[in-house]
This record gives structure tokens, C-alpha cells and sequence, in this order.
């Protein structure tokens, strides 16, 4: 099934659930394990980069999933977003790349749009890439705790690369589990987003000036003036 983008461009007082993870076309978050997210993308790509994102030669659809106890990914830590992977089976690399193509409208102001997330991954979130550009303190806390083996989130906000027209964000996860999967078996790498609330202000309006219309009395009184310039100066050329 091939990926979609918004259906429309995202304006301000849109719906923020349009960024979650693991929702469908009427943004509910999906609650039955293995369904694909059509919003999100996923690839793996094993390279020890976490400041440039690089290339990434093709992404597939992530699906819904979710760790059983004692190893749990919660949903209840994501109430209107799912935990995503890159299949069913869950198999990862080291790094896992998450991507959500958004389309910005016109009418708001790329320079001061936010967007506020929680974030969870198995293992960690290390890296945040807008259009390319790695975005500052995106490296956040380790979301796998410990012992208790349920995820811990983390808040990010962001900003400061969108642009108008279409954005790429890309969320670039962690799998510390060399020692337990090894890397020719290596699994999870899930991530869930899920957007609390948007920071957005819209351009001004474009002003125009409307033309006078020929009717009007100040176009007649101007008319007048020209006429009377013209009769004025066929008058000199005759007398001289």
C-alpha cells in the first residue's frame, strides 16, 4: 500500500494529532497490533551517525506494535498515539529512522511554528532531523528504564527548520542491545510520538489597492484636468 502525506496542508488550529504515531485516517490511534501506519515511514540504516542524517536508499511502512510484559512498550504512556516498528517481528538495526512527510500551508509562519512531543523509543531517541537540518538537544534521555523494562518519555519541541510547502522529520532511534541481540538478530528499535500541543502564528494578510473606478467622482474631477491640460496646450502650439 503505498504512503500518503496530510491530506491537506497543516494550518494553524489543525488538528495536532496529525503528527502522532500509530493513528488513522480520522487521526483515533490504532489499537489492533500489526496495522500499518500510512503517515509514518521506517528504515533501517547501520551507520554510527548521529549528527548527519545522510541518504536513505528506500523506507517501508512501520506497523503498530507493542512488547508483551515483562518487556512492555505501554500504550497507556501514549493515550491518542501507538508504538510503531518496522514489522511485525520487530527486527531492527542499530539505528532505526522514523519519517513523517508534513505539508505547511501558506498561511502560517514557518519562522515561529512548534511542535511540543512526547517522545518514547526502545532504546533512545538520538537524533531529530527537520528538512535535513539536526535539530539542538535532540539526543534525549534514555527512554528504555532499566529493570522494570517500560519506557520513560522524553519532551521535545520542534522547530526552528520548518518550512512552506513539504517538510521531511526524521527521528532517529537507538537499539543498545548488542550483548542480548546480537547484530544479525537484533530487535525492537519501536518508537511512539505523540504531539501535545502546536505554537503557530499566520502570515499577514496580503493588502491590495483597488483601482478607482472610471464612475467615481474623484476619477471624473482627475479626467477633467487632463482634458483640460490637453485643450490648454493645443491652444499655445495654435496661438504661437
Amino acid at each position: 500500500m503505498p504512503q500518503t502525506v496530510f491530506a491537506a496542508p497543516y494550518a494553524c488550529g489543525d488538528d495536532i494529532r496529525i503528527f502522532n504515531t500509530g493513528v488513522d485516517a480520522s487521526l483515533a490511534r490504532i489499537t489492533t497490533l500489526g496495522t500499518p501506519d500510512l503517515r509514518w515511514k521506517v528504515a533501517n540504516k547501520p551507520v554510527d551517525d548521529v549528527t548527519t542524517l545522510g541518504v536513505i536508499a528506500a523506507w517501508d511502512t512501520p506497523v503498530t506494535a507493542r512488547l508483551g510484559p515483562p518487556n512492555t512498550w505501554t500504550w497507556a504512556d501514549v493515550p491518542t498515539a501507538a508504538w510503531l516498528a518496522r514489522n511485525t517481528e520487530m527486527s531492527a538495526a542499530k539505528y532505526t529512522y522514523y519519517k513523517l512527510d508534513v505539508d505547511l500551508a501558506a498561511s502560517v509562519n514557518p519562522a515561529t511554528f512548534q511542535v511540543h512531543t512526547t517522545m518514547h523509543a526502545d532504546d533512545q531517541v538520538v537524533a531529530v532531523f527537520l528538512n535535513g537540518q539536526l535539530l539542538p538537544g535532540s539526543q534525549l534521555a534514555d527512554s528504555w528504564a532499566g529493570g522494570v523494562h517500560v519506557s520513560v518519555p522524553s519532551t521535545f519541541t520542534i522547530a526552528n527548520q520548518w518550512r512552506t510547502g513539504a517538510n521531511e522529520l526524521v527521528v532517529q532511534v537507538f537499539n543498545n542491545s548488542a550483548t542480548v541481540n546480537p547484530a544479525s538478530a537484533r530487535k525492537w528499535g519501536g518508537f511512539a510520538l505523540e504531539a501535545s500541543t502546536a505554537s503557530c502564528t499566520t502570515r499577514p494578510a496580503a493588502t491590495t489597492v483597488a483601482p478607482v473606478p472610471a464612475t467615481h467622482p474623484l476619477a471624473l474631477v482627475i479626467g477633467g484636468l487632463l482634458v483640460a491640460g490637453i485643450g490648454m496646450r493645443v491652444a499655445r502650439r495654435q496661438a504661437g
